[in-house]
């Protein structure tokens, strides 16, 4: 019956860059040892292969002109008995001449193609969808590919690429579960071409990318995540990556903002993530806002103000198969996208947000 649904789909629900259903058994959390830490170049590349179970995720979002925002996921995973081992990518392409599109594109893992010279992960060999280039000299991102009628070609190169950051090694543990979270590309220049079907357009604007890979599957580790990025130059940035464990419980998550200003990055922990002013949002209940206290003392709050985007990890399923899929992960998985503001700060210039749910 699992046969019904498809690898791709499957990947993003049992991981959704980290995030997996309700917390159900122990309660044990242990932060990376140490403090901020600069990225390698070979830090890029999967972590996970190997074991029965293991989810990988290489996030790209791309701040446009003219409202037009771009999220790149590329992904490999291992179900055991469950799927063969998959690599895939997503595209969500916002306001694209007026208009929004998602694509989701899958192959066996076996096919995927790392090239250590080139800093290159290719999904297939004879598919145009890859990332490439030595961190943080050169980078660019490539996905051209056709489904249900529509062809993609997304072109992008990024430069004055910023050092990447992790905590530490990099890794949590989550009830002896492994997880890695690694801030690639907090800011880069990004410019390049974006053509679906018969229109294309130059772009221009900034970048960001981050990794998340786990060594187990994790649909019962979290029960919510929440990102935000904050673009105003490349030495004035912020960007917070966490994940909750149950939503009920503040001090029940991992993750970190990375803060730059005055030519100095700095390294912030949390210490519980508050969650306010639910309000129902494409029919799901959404914080208005999320404050995370962080270990210093100090706060960040931030407010959605623009919902752009709903997507629905069981969204291409049949009535039969979403059913199925719903019973075993014991819910679905829906992110949400748009923009947001810092509470008690005057900038006018737009936050990112990203927020996952189980329901």
């Amino acid at each position: 019956m699992y046969s019904q649904i498809t690898p791709l789909i499957v990947v993003f629900l049992f991981i959704c860059s980290g995030f997996g259903a309700q917390l159900n058994g122990q309660d044990r959390v242990e932060h990376p040892e140490g403090e901020l830490q600069p990225t390698s170049a070979d830090d890029i590349w999967p972590q996970t292969m190997s074991g029965s179970n293991y989810n990988e995720f290489w996030t790209y979002h791309f701040y446009l002109e003219n409202e037009l925002e771009i999220t790149l996921i590329f992904s490999i995973a291992n179900f055991g008995s469950l799927k063969s081992p998959v690599s895939g990518a997503r595209a969500s392409i916002l306001g694209f001449g007026g208009d929004d599109y998602q694509v989701l594109r899958e192959y066996p893992l076996d096919r995927l193609v790392t090239d250590k010279d080139r800093y290159q992960m290719k999904l297939r060999r004879d598919r145009d969808i890859w990332i490439e280039g030595k961190l943080p000299d050169k980078h660019s991102v490539h996905f051209v590919t056709t489904k249900d009628g529509v062809s993609y070609d997304i072109r992008l190169e990024m430069k004055n690429i910023q050092q990447g950051y992790k905590w530490g090694n990099g890794i949590f543990s989550v009830d002896g579960s492994r997880v890695g979270i690694v801030t690639h590309i907090p800011y880069a220049d990004v410019s390049g071409t974006v053509k679906i079907n018969d229109r294309e357009k130059k772009v221009s604007g900034s970048a960001y990318m981050d990794h998340i890979f786990q060594d187990k599957i994790t649909t019962r580790l979290f029960s919510d995540g929440f990102r935000f990025v904050y673009h105003n130059g490349p030495d004035n940035w912020e960007a917070g990556h966490f994940l909750g464990r149950d939503r009920r419980d503040e001090r029940n998550i991992i993750g970190y903002t990375l803060v730059r200003n005055n030519n100095n990055t700095s390294l912030k922990k949390p210490r519980r993530l508050i969650r306010s002013d639910s309000e129902r949002v494409f029919g799901h209940d959404l914080p208005k806002k999320l404050e995370i206290e962080f270990t210093d003392g100090s706060k960040r709050s931030v407010e959605r103000v623009r919902d752009r985007e709903r997507f629905e990890m069981l969204q291409e399923l049949g009535r039969l198969a979403r059913r199925v899929a719903r019973g075993y992960l014991r819910g679905e998985v829906i992110e949400f996208r748009g923009e947001a503001r810092f509470v008690n700060n005057s900038s006018d210039v737009p936050v990112r947000y990203n927020y996952f749910i189980v329901d």
